[in-house]
């Protein structure tokens, strides 16, 4: 009878201990607690959309209670993620880590075992001055069986990015970090390593390109699946290799009494930051990047380099009230092209009473540096 007595006592006591550490409902509770909630009309963050069939759980930075942003839904398009005060304390850059809601439910009272498998890492910036409305793109890629290791030990923040320098991307790791591990589906991949880091003095991303002696991107190609890993040593992106910017960059200071926009062309949709802004306001300045081409300097041997400059005319500023209806072009005309050089900054300032007299002027070039 005592060893009975004994058993039960023994059986409440596990069951007790459980219930504290799991009680009951408490999955659902953690369900609950995740912001599925597209905020995109509201107060968000920063926007994202799902390619993938995934419920996801978005975080800035390594996956913490105190680091998490909200849930994005499978296959989710321009989903707004919270805007939580606590996390959004200031303008910068990071490191966006997206987990399956699953793994997030399975390690709930150790987050931290996520932070070297996360379903997603982006590069990612939130700006408390401005509209955030860069849409941040969850490769329908991601998650697979097969793995493709990062060692990057260099002072380089590296983008990996598929089938081309400007192709979607992979994944993203900081300076200084070894093992990053990229779960993706089994596939033919060309991997194009991409520099990237964020300029305070521009309040703009800026990037650079890896290119080989002859002025080609760097590449790496190889069959990934569970059984073949591709490793990758970022260090043979740097060692005796050249950069080229890859972009143009124009500053828009605006002097005028009213907001403005930057404008390609007669698209009515202004041109948006890398960090989502696209309204200058009356006072303050905003940094475009201006694409340069990839052209084939060699057609016969399949070689490809970057553009040292490109010609354009279609560039243009206009308030918000008028639009690009009323819009003034930076080279003074649609048939007038202005050059824009690789690496450089052109700082131009708007000036006007009233949307419907401005006026645009190159004040000033600068080099940029990475």
């Amino acid at each position: 009878m005592k060893k009975i007595i004994s058993l039960l006592s023994f059986f409440v006591c596990i069951f007790s201990f459980t219930a504290c550490i799991n009680p009951v409902g408490g999955t659902e509770q953690y369900k609950k607690e995740i912001d599925y909630v597209n905020h995109a009309n509201g107060d968000y963050s920063i926007k994202v959309t799902n390619e993938t069939s995934k419920k996801l759980v978005a975080f800035k930075g390594a996956p913490s209670v105190s680091n998490m942003i909200g849930g994005i839904p499978a296959n989710a398009s321009n989903h707004g993620l919270p805007l939580k005060k606590s996390v959004f304390t200031t303008t910068s850059d990071f490191v966006l880590y997206v987990v399956t809601e699953d793994d997030y439910l399975e390690n709930i009272d150790n987050l931290a075992a996520l932070t070297d498998i996360p379903y997603a890492r982006l590069y990612a910036y939130y700006n408390t001055n401005a509209a955030n409305n860069y849409v941040y793109k969850i490769s329908s890629v991601m998650g697979g069986s097969g793995k493709i290791v990062l060692q990057n030990n260099t002072d380089y923040n590296i983008e990996l990015r598929k089938d081309g320098p400007n192709g979607e991307t992979i994944g993203y790791t900081a300076a200084r970090t070894i093992n990053t591990t990229f779960y993706v589906n089994p596939d033919d991949y060309y991997i194009f390593p991409v520099f990237r880091k964020y300029d305070q003095t521009l309040n703009e991303i800026v990037t650079v390109f890896p290119v080989d002696e002859d002025g080609d991107p760097k590449v790496r190609s190889a069959h990934v699946d569970s059984a073949n890993p591709m490793e990758i040593n970022a260090r043979d992106f740097t060692a005796g290799v050249k950069f080229t910017a890859g972009y143009s960059y124009v500053t828009i200071v605006n002097s005028s009494s009213d907001g403005v926009s930057f404008y390609d062309g007669a698209n009515s949709t202004p041109v948006l930051t890398s960090t989502g802004g696209k309204i200058i306001n009356s006072g303050k300045s905003l940094t475009f990047a201006i694409p340069m081409e990839l052209v084939a300097a060699d057609s016969s041997t399949g070689h490809y380099q970057y553009a040292e400059s490109k010609s354009y005319s279609q560039y243009r500023i206009g308030s918000v009230m008028g639009g690009v209806t009323n819009s003034v072009y930076l080279s003074g005309s649609d048939s007038t092209l202005f050059t824009f050089e690789a690496g450089k900054n052109y700082i131009f300032t708007v000036s006007g009473s009233d949307y419907k007299h401005l006026n645009v002027e190159l004040t000033n070039t600068d080099t940029v540096s990475f």
